[in-house]
């Protein structure tokens, strides 16, 4: 009797599927052979250029893995199971950019900052280094908290974290405690958290809105009256802030008056830190205007200002009723009359630290 045979498709990813949820699935006979070729044959069926997008197939251990270059799109066709690679794509989030009063997406360039990435890692320190290996696998949802405190860190990290800050749409805390971000630092952060709150216009590409954040500590990093100014353009993006931490920053008079302006904004803060800033009186006299709305502030540190009995005076007019605790220490000119001035105003549900 004959014995029967059948050959087997070699499992080489000879074939590709391209599925995007919500739009129509490309099928190649043939993979491409480039992964340049890919990008083309995706920018003409979808009009949309990979960079702007996750490629996602599942690698030879079953595990989800990415598609980014030539060398990461050759191992997914080598060692892909099945007689067909299929390729899943999703967008990624994308900066917006405003023009006029109009909007328009522009990608988030992940490849390049990926290539970067792989480059630099080395150089980037352990803090950067684990959130760009977030991006690359794609677990961005899982970061609630961005912390590069007490690492000297300076414009340039400032920089590199602002390129992927705006893909951790959980995020809940960023702290950059006694670095020399200064005030270009300050703005490409405020710009990266503007986008965070841009995404939530995005819907319709499947983005999901942002959790607002609760906690920003920028102490210790001169930003000086720019820096706050470049910080507080973005407030009203951030309604559930609950703490804000701007000790050391030389904010000085015009610093207070700026910082004053935008207070109002963030409704639900508790807890505000504005410690050495050498505000003085007419500093002080700014800012507590922008103290009054604030419903839920309960604790106010201001040690350090050389705040006067002017500056006391238009404080005590200012006062939130919420507030529980307000530190005063380290103003030598704040004379037992001024003192008693605040005690009064602040009643008996407020305690006062004077030394």
């Amino acid at each position: 009797m004959k014995g029967s045979f059948r050959r087997e498709k070699q499992a080489n990813g000879s074939a590709l599927k391209v599925v995007w949820q919500g739009r129509e699935s490309l099928s190649l006979q043939t993979a491409p052979a480039s992964y340049a070729s890919l990008s083309n044959s995706l920018l003409s069926a979808y009009q949309v250029h990979p960079d702007s997008l996750k490629l996602l197939y599942k690698d030879e251990d079953g595990d989800q893995a990415s598609l980014f270059d030539e060398e990461s799109y050759q191992a997914a066709i080598k060692h892909c199971k099945s007689p067909r690679l299929v390729l899943t794509l999703d967008l990624y989030p994308e900066h917006w950019l405003k023009q006029g009063s109009q909007k328009r997406p522009v990608p988030i360039n992940f490849r390049k900052m990926l290539e970067y990435f792989r480059r630099n890692q080395s150089r980037m320190g352990p803090n950067l280094t684990a959130l760009y290996r977030k991006v690359v696998k794609n677990k961005c949802e899982e970061v609630r908290e961005v912390a590069l405190d007490n690492q000297g860190a300076g414009l340039e990290e400032a920089q590199k974290l602002a390129v992927v800050l705006p893909a951790f749409s959980g995020l809940q805390a960023l702290s950059i405690r006694n670095g020399s971000i200064k005030v270009e630092g300050v703005e490409a952060l405020a710009k990266a958290i503007s986008l965070l709150d841009d995404y939530k216009t995005a819907l319709s590409e499947g983005l999901r809105p942002i959790m607002h954040m609760k906690t920003i500590n920028f102490s210790g990093n001169q930003l000086g009256a720019a820096g706050i100014a470049a910080l507080g353009e973005v407030f009203p993006l951030l309604p559930e802030l609950q703490t804000l931490k701007l000790d050391g920053n030389e904010m000085r008079s015009e610093g207070g008056e700026r910082l004053g302006r935008a207070l109002p904004h963030l409704s639900r803060l508790e807890n505000l830190g504005l410690d050495d800033n050498s505000l003085g009186d007419a500093g002080l006299a700014a800012l507590a205007s922008g103290l009054s709305p604030l419903f839920f502030l309960k604790v106010l540190w201001l040690e350090g200002n050389r705040i006067g009995a002017n500056g006391a005076s238009e404080l005590s007019r200012n006062l939130p009723h919420s507030l529980e605790f307000l530190w005063l220490s380290r103003n030598p000119d704040l004379h037992i009359l001024a003192q008693r001035t605040l005690l009064q105003a602040a009643g008996s549900t407020c305690t006062l630290f004077f030394s």
